[in-house]
């Protein structure tokens, strides 16, 4: 008898499991997520960098600035910065962007930008480990300079 027992709880289970994948099945798949803005991975990783530079210089007008803390942006900066040229490999039709054209009928030029660029953050992410605040914010303002240059030159100015 317990043979028995046993044997109608398992066809019992297996039954149940069954319904449940009939049901699972009958039911319509979830839909599928919305496709990503084609230039959201793009927007995310230059509102990265905006956030490191920030992050840096926040940090490099404190007092007594944290030495980890310029680092851990000035790296962030860097390696970022060498990513840039990568995000811009192939325009996008019909996407709004702050982009212009000449990012890619230009690619020798936007590429030495981006190169300048990834220079002046590595040269920055080198001088983070020494500390003289002086020297930091003297890098820091030629990187400025340089994503400014390459906005100039590569970006659509805001509209007001």
């Amino acid at each position: 008898m317990k043979l028995y027992v046993g044997g109608l709880a398992a066809i019992g289970i297996g039954l149940g499991l069954a319904g449940a994948a009939v049901q699972s099945a009958a039911q319509p798949p979830a839909a599928a997520p919305a496709a990503a803005a084609p230039l959201a991975p793009v927007q995310a990783s230059m509102r990265q960098m905006g956030g490191a530079q920030r992050a840096f210089g926040g940090e490099l007008g404190k007092e007594a600035p944290d030495p980890a803390a310029l680092k851990a942006a000035a790296t962030r900066l860097d390696a970022l910065a060498g990513q840039l040229p990568g995000w811009f490999a192939a325009p996008v039709s019909g996407a709004p962007t702050a982009g212009k054209p000449e990012i890619w009928s230009d690619a020798k030029g936007f590429q030495a930008a981006a190169d300048a660029l990834h220079v002046q953050t590595t040269k920055l992410a080198g001088l983070a480990d020494g500390g003289d605040v002086a020297a930091l914010k003297a890098q820091a303002a030629a990187v400025g300079g340089t994503c400014k240059s390459c906005h100039d030159a590569y970006r659509a100015p805001e509209k007001k």
